[in-house]
């Protein structure tokens, strides 16, 4: 539940950007731009054809960055754990 509200939150937080300031992308975003944008981000695709220029821009990214680098690792520390603890109540 926490990546999809994430994945709003930073998109939202990239139209206000490009409303409040056109340069802050390399083309100004609408809504669908933006989720794309926080996707590409987030899944570590960075296809280039949407950046962040502007440096308020390119901070939220790289925060957006940082943020999901950490929801990934909590992610995997949670699945190994949920396995770890299934291995030893069913020992082979």
């Amino acid at each position: 539940m926490i990546v999809p509200l994430l994945l709003v939150v930073f998109a939202s937080t990239y139209t206000l950007l490009s409303g409040a300031d056109p340069a802050a992308f390399t083309e100004v975003i609408s809504r669908t731009d933006a989720l794309y944008f926080t996707v590409t981000v987030f899944a570590t695709v960075g296809f280039g054809d949407i950046a962040a220029v502007a440096e308020t821009a390119r901070v939220v990214v790289t925060i957006q960055m940082v943020v999901g680098l950490v929801v990934v690792g909590v992610v995997a520390k949670v699945i190994v754990g949920a396995v770890d603890v299934a291995a030893r109540r069913h020992p082979t």
